[in-house]
Order: C-alpha cells, then structure tokens, then sequence
C-alpha cells in the first residue's frame, strides 16, 4: 500500500472518528497497534486478517438474576440464548467461543443457578446457534401484502408489570379467550394474544444513568487516559 495514500485514508479515519457523537475523542494522537479493544469486541490483525474475540472488563461483576429474583421464569433462558448467541457471532475461533461460554456457565453457578438446569439450558442454546449457523438463514424486508398476511401482524400484545405473586399468564390466556376472543378475531381480526411482562422501576434505574455527556474542556481519551494512571480528571 501507498504510505501516502494509507497517510492520508487514516487521517480522514481520525477526523469521522473524532467528531463523532456527544464526546469528543483524540484518536491521532493514538499510538497504532494490531490489537485494539473496541467496545465488547478485541479486534486484532493476525496473518493479514481480522481475528475478533470476546472482550470483557476486568471489572465486570457478571451479576445475571439470582434464582431467587423477582423475575418471570424465561429471564434466564433469554440470558443465556442470547450470550450463547453473542458469543458464537463474536468470536473467531471456536476455542474462544468454548472458553467464554464456560464462564458464562460458572457465572451462573457463582450467582446461585443449579448446575444441571444450567447446563441443559447453555447446551440447548449451543445446538440452536450451531443449527441457526448451518441453516444461513438472512432476514429479507418484506412487503407489505407479506405484513398483512403475517400472523405476529394479528396479534395482540398484553403488556404487564411482573410481580411473582401475580396471577399466573395461563390465566390469564384462559379469561381472555373466555371474554374477548370470538369478540376481538371477529370484529378486528385479533387472532393470537401474547402476554408481554415487564419489570417494575428498582434502584438501580433511579442512582445509575447511563447518558454520556462531554467533560467541559476536555476530550474522553485524556479523560480515561488520567483514570488509568491512577489520576484525577477534574
């Protein structure tokens, strides 16, 4: 490659980057490497080609719902699918992608989860990733005479607050069919409900935010640089 020409494609790279979102970044001054941690990703440059990896904080407390949480019962499975998921898309090597899903499983077992009920659940997210990989399926926009023919276009979305001493959604299933459902399929085509729990506000929707805002004066690089050596940005 030109030194020129990969000069001058980097600076314009630093600029688009630099000038990006609510903060403000000095990537120039970066020096280069052939690793670099972006985001929950590592991306690396091995034998000419980008290698990616799992990367995670040193810091990170990894606290998944205990199993006494307050938390309807499919929390977990969606936790676990969706890491298994995660972790299947971001990695490379398949040594890696084993590597974090086993600490994904002892994770879990360090926040209280049964070992065999973990473990048939990472399984079963294995199996389905590997079967979704194999199948190469790709999502295409679809039209909307295809939306109106869609049943999840049908479908009726009860929204409720989660509380474990609440009437079961079995119930509830049960009382809608019984009051509204010949009502609602007839006059407005309503042929499938769905129960869709959500969580109450707790604390730590009230003491954390997770809205960035830029430090008067000062770019984040300086910013996270004076916090890796141990110094005060303010």
């Amino acid at each position: 490659m030109d030194r020129k020409c990969y000069n001058t494609d980097w600076s314009a790279f630093c600029d688009d980057v630099d000038n990006f979102g609510v903060l403000t970044w000095d990537i120039k001054d970066q020096k280069l490497s052939s690793s670099v941690d972006f985001l929950d990703l590592t991306l690396s440059i091995k034998h000419n080609k980008i290698v990616s990896r799992t990367f995670q904080k040193k810091m990170n407390l990894y606290l998944y719902i205990p199993p006494m949480s307050a938390h309807p019962s499919g929390c977990i499975k969606g936790t676990i699918f969706g890491l298994v998921r995660r972790y299947h898309a971001q990695n490379t090597y398949r040594h890696d992608f084993i590597l974090f899903v086993s600490l994904l499983y002892r994770r879990l077992i360090a926040r209280g989860w049964e070992r065999e009920a973990m473990k048939k659940l990472i399984l079963e997210a294995c199996r389905y990733v590997q079967r979704e990989a194999n199948t190469n399926t790709t999502v295409t926009q679809q039209t909307p005479e295809a939306l109106r023919d869609d049943p999840d276009e049908n479908r009726l979305f009860i929204h409720i607050k989660y509380h474990p001493d609440d009437v079961p959604h079995q119930r509830v299933q049960q009382l809608y069919q019984q009051h509204c459902g010949e009502l609602f399929e007839r006059e407005i085509g309503i042929k499938r409900p769905t129960i869709a729990y959500s969580r109450p506000k707790n604390l730590g929707d009230l003491i954390t935010k997770a809205k960035l805002h830029q430090a008067s004066g000062q770019t984040s690089s300086t910013i996270l640089g004076e916090f890796r050596n141990g110094l005060d940005p303010t």
